[in-house]
């Protein structure tokens, strides 16, 4: 909980903030793109960089020199007396080295904390662990029963198309809401009757979930039902898997836009409304 709390916090808040500061006109992909540094953090529960100097203390040690400058030709010797230091020769100059300032003791390097000792926890913690593993396997269970019926209903209703330019299975639905993409393995577009019967529309439905295969959003929705499954308790990454979709669908628009040219803009804008 320590660990994903406070740090997803901010980092939520910064994707979030690049994710407004972004214009959507030219930089679609580039804001759905940065979700994937928030999923990387929710699906590793381990630190993946350290700072070089994060938890090290590091001393200086300050020294006052005092130099003594002689002629090289001159052999310098250690004088008897206290404190003097002779060049050599009877009344050569003698230079003193009394008052030589000390070298500051460096600060005294603490230790280093104790290990987190995990057997005195409280009971009450070994409970919440047992909650959320509970909450993670019903979310992954409800995604999961979801999913499957679906499918069945997919099977059940579909109809295989065929002459679509499409280098995926297409198949015609019928009662389905709107066309999508399913499947992980091998994934399928499925689209709807009126959709199938419209040339145009078709052509810009299929440009649009092809576009979906090729970004893998369908990989990505898998990882983030995981991200959604492993934090159910926190109601940002709900948040973040929403604000993620929406953008996944507008990088979507934005790369099926570049594959039937602008002149399709105004017909792909009708199909979008039209479903």
């Amino acid at each position: 909980v320590l660990y994903w709390g406070f740090p997803s916090v901010l980092l939520f808040l910064g994707v979030v903030a690049l994710r407004a500061a972004v214009v959507w006109r030219v930089w679609a992909g580039l804001r759905y793109a940065l979700w994937a540094v928030v999923l990387v953090r929710l699906l590793v529960p381990v630190q993946l960089f350290t700072t070089p100097i994060a938890g090290t203390w590091v001393v200086t040690e300050k020294r006052a020199e005092q130099a003594i400058y002689a002629p090289t030709s001159l052999p310098i010797t250690q004088a008897g007396q206290d404190g003097v230091l002779s060049l050599g020769g009877e009344g050569e100059p003698s230079a003193v080295r009394n008052n030589f300032p000390q070298a500051p003791n460096p600060p005294a390097v603490p230790d280093p904390p104790e290990p987190f000792d995990f057997d005195n926890l409280p009971g009450w913690v070994g409970y919440l662990g047992w909650v959320w593993l509970a909450g993670s396997a019903a979310v992954a269970l409800v995604f999961l029963a979801s999913n499957l019926r679906f499918y069945g209903r997919l099977r059940r209703a579909r109809i295989a198309l065929k002459g679509a330019d499409c280098p995926l299975r297409v198949y015609v639905a019928v009662g389905l809401p709107s066309p999508c993409l399913f499947g992980i393995v091998r994934p399928a577009v499925y689209v709807t009757p009126e959709a199938a019967a419209d040339p145009d529309m078709l052509r810009h439905v299929l440009a649009h979930e092809l576009t979906h295969c090729r970004h893998a959003d369908h990989l990505w929705s898998l990882l983030r039902c995981a991200a959604l499954a492993a934090h159910w308790w926190n109601p940002l990454v709900w948040a973040s898997a929403v604000l993620s979709r929406r953008d996944a669908e507008l990088a979507c628009d934005e790369g099926a836009l570049k594959r039937l040219g602008d002149g399709q803009r105004a017909g792909y804008g009708n199909t979008l409304l039209a479903l």
